[in-house]
Formats: structure tokens, sequence, C-alpha cells
């Protein structure tokens, strides 16, 4: 199996979908930066996250947000809208994430509500600093 890590931001907003099975998938574009100065690149990526995970992230993954995805690499070929020929488009199919900061700053106790990713506050106390 052949793994792939990327890190950039979602150029638009992710959208949730069902699969007729009823699984939930979660599509983005994520644009990832290559080289420098006159030599720098955008390299568009398509993504799909599946799964409890989907549903649960839709609202955190909007336009501008940073990540890191890890995942499977695929090459989806189609029949390019003009007739023009075949089309070939990178993807991933995401299994793991890290959110790299962002364009909005949570601050909100609430941050992490219905994601089931909540932080442990249970023992503040014992944190040495």
């Amino acid at each position: 199996m052949n793994k792939i890590i990327v890190s950039g931001g979602l150029g638009r907003d992710a959208e949730l979908k069902s699969l007729p099975s009823g699984k939930n998938v979660l599509e983005f574009s994520i644009a990832v930066n290559s080289g420098f100065g006159d030599n720098k690149k955008t390299y568009w990526w398509k993504a799909k996250l599946f799964g409890d995970r989907a549903s649960k992230l839709a609202e955190y993954f909007v336009k501008g947000t940073k990540l890191m995805i890890e995942g499977v690499p695929e090459l989806r070929e189609y029949e390019a809208k003009d007739g023009s020929g075949k089309r070939i488009s990178p993807e991933i199919f995401v299994t793991d994430f890290e959110f790299m900061g962002g364009k909005k700053e949570q601050t909100s106790d609430n941050a992490f509500a219905n994601t089931g990713f909540a932080p442990d506050d249970s023992d503040s106390s014992a944190i040495p600093f």
C-alpha cells in the first residue's frame, strides 16, 4: 500500500455527502505549495474522509483551514466536460489528519463539542506549570 502525507490549506468549505450504502464521506480540496520564489507552484489535491469522523468534523473543515493529512493516494480518471479527452485527478483517501493552526481562533470551551475529541480536563491541577 502507498501512503502520502501533505500539508496545506483548504480551498473551499468541505462537502458532507452520503453514499448509497449510508456511509458518510467528507470531500474537500487542499492546496499544497512547492518550491520558492519564481519556482513556487501550488498543487491541488482532492481528499475524502469516510465514516463517523466525516459528519463530526464537517463544520471544522472550512476554507482556509490549515491541515496535514495522511492517506492513500489514488489517480482518478474521468472524461473532460468539454469532450476533449480524458483527465486525471489526484485524490487522497484520508486515514489520519492534524489541524495545523488556522483561520479561526477557537477560544470556546466548546471548541471540540460533538466531535468525540474533547480534551481531558479532569485534573488540571496536576499540570506542573
